[in-house]
């Protein structure tokens, strides 16, 4: 019998030496196949990152890691569990919950909110197939939208006490991370611009930086925002100026 507690402190004195693929099998032993997942992909182990990630039950995460790190779009596909009834029929295309679709729920606010990410999660995949298998680029762009919609939005409101607060900033960072590589790996580098710009507007935690460090990394150029980018996306909605690849 495997002895979780042991592997789960043998990896963090690996951790502590920097052996991180011994501490990845170690959580995999344990059966945290979360925390290995993370580690395998910190260290470029995509094949085992997405067998981990679909062991933990995050399948959004598996497929992304299938298509957009290893370039298999056909097994990201195919490893998308069928869709059960389309949660996104909870969200309207402006990122808005619909009260009226939430009777009967054990906890409204939570279901919901997990619905509308589980939404954007997988359409964000299914777009980042599109783009491996060079269908037209154009495809991407509703989901684009409704990323830019929800992260404008969501803070700018305000959020109710009751609103799990971690897991909407988790799910949300990373539907921000991954419709920033959708973008880019599309070459639309004004989607990424107007991604950031909505990130801001909502108030994400880090976006300023984010969007500094990306345009310092891929422009090669010193991004300042003016005031009025934090309320108005008038200011990013042109195409950069700097990128010659933008479509």
């Amino acid at each position: 019998m495997t002895d979780a507690p042991l592997l789960d402190r043998a990896a963090s004195c690996y951790l502590r030496v920097g052996q991180v693929a011994e501490a990845a099998r170690c959580y995999r032993e344990a059966g945290y196949f979360a925390r290995s997942a993370d580690l395998f992909a910190r260290i470029g182990r995509y094949r085992d990152a997405a067998t981990d990630y679909a062991a933990a039950g995050l399948i959004h995460i598996a497929a992304w890691v299938l298509v957009h790190n290893l370039n298999e779009p056909t097994a990201a596909r195919a490893s998308l569990a069928p869709d059960p009834g389309d949660p996104a029929d909870l969200v309207d295309p402006g990122g808005q919950i619909d009260p009226a679709d939430l009777a009967g729920l054990a906890d409204p606010v939570e279901s919901a909110v997990g619905s509308m990410f589980d939404a954007l999660e997988r359409r964000l995949v299914s777009a980042r197939c599109d783009v491996a298998d060079r269908l037209p680029y154009r495809r991407i762009l509703p989901v684009l939208a409704d990323v830019q919609a929800m992260l404008a939005e969501a803070s700018a409101a305000g959020r109710s006490a009751a609103e799990p607060a971690w897991p909407v900033n988790a799910a949300s960072r990373r539907i921000e991370e991954w419709a920033v590589a959708l973008a880019e790996a599309a070459h639309r580098y004004d989607q990424v611009a107007l991604v950031f710009a909505a990130a801001v507007r909502g108030a994400r935690p880090g976006a300023e930086q984010r969007w500094a460090e990306w345009s310092a990394r891929v422009l090669h150029t010193e991004l300042t925002l003016p005031s009025a980018a934090r309320q108005t996306p008038a200011a990013t909605s042109a195409e950069p100026a700097t990128s010659p690849s933008v479509r």
